[in-house]
């Protein structure tokens, strides 16, 4: 409501502070129930889809690394041809999405490991015992400790100029179907899985749909 001033200017008046209701809306995933000949058909689609998918992020990670440009409706215009405008529409567009953060992840390793060198440098370089006055970082205190960091710090330099040289290339590295599943792959007795039962969900994981 409004209230005039002494002067005779209208005011507004501030209503009292109030809590804001939750929103009503609910989120509805959408679920296709089928039969048995009709989810053999749709796995096959979602696997041929899946292995166009993966030609058109191959296909990316060529282009970039080469220096060329992105060429969105080139590659659409070519999954088109072996799918629908739609698809491919979906597809080049979840290709750009995993190379967008395969380079923005892959930029957080290289200043991770670049923090870690830094700071593995200045402390192998000083003195036992003492302490960096610019940057506070002490030194080790016996040659053991030293040694062992001298190690690590092979190691981490080794990482680092193989992430530099993936980011000054443009070529991330990105697994399709999860680098954690990639990996049980090779340890299926502690993951209690089957070969076969791997094989599924590797499969399942790497569709598109």
């Amino acid at each position: 409501a409004n209230a005039p001033d002494a002067d005779g200017t209208i005011i507004r008046k501030i209503e009292d502070p109030f809590v804001v209701a939750p929103p009503p809306g609910v989120s509805v995933k959408t679920r296709i129930r089928v039969t048995d000949e009709e989810l053999g058909k749709v796995l096959e689609i979602g696997m041929f889809l899946g292995a166009l998918q993966r030609e058109d992020l191959v296909n990316l990670l060529h282009r970039m690394s080469n220096g060329d440009d992105k060429a969105w409706a080139e590659r659409k215009r070519d999954l088109t041809v072996e799918s629908s405008a739609r698809w491919a529409g979906s597809m080049t567009r979840v290709s750009h999405d995993l190379y967008d953060t395969a380079m923005r992840n892959l930029q957080a390793y290289v200043l991770t490991l670049q923090t870690k060198v830094n700071i593995l440098r200045t402390r192998t370089s000083l003195a036992f015992n003492s302490c960096d006055v610019k940057t506070r970082v002490k030194s080790y205190s016996n040659k053991h400790d030293k040694a062992w960091a001298k190690r690590r710090l092979a190691g981490l330099e080794h990482k680092l100029t193989e992430a530099e040289n993936k980011l000054k290339t443009g070529k991330p590295s990105i697994v399709i179907g999860g680098r954690s599943l990639f990996r049980n792959r090779f340890n299926l007795d502690t993951t209690g899985c089957t070969l076969t039962q791997w094989g599924r969900q590797w499969a399942a994981k790497r569709m598109f749909l």
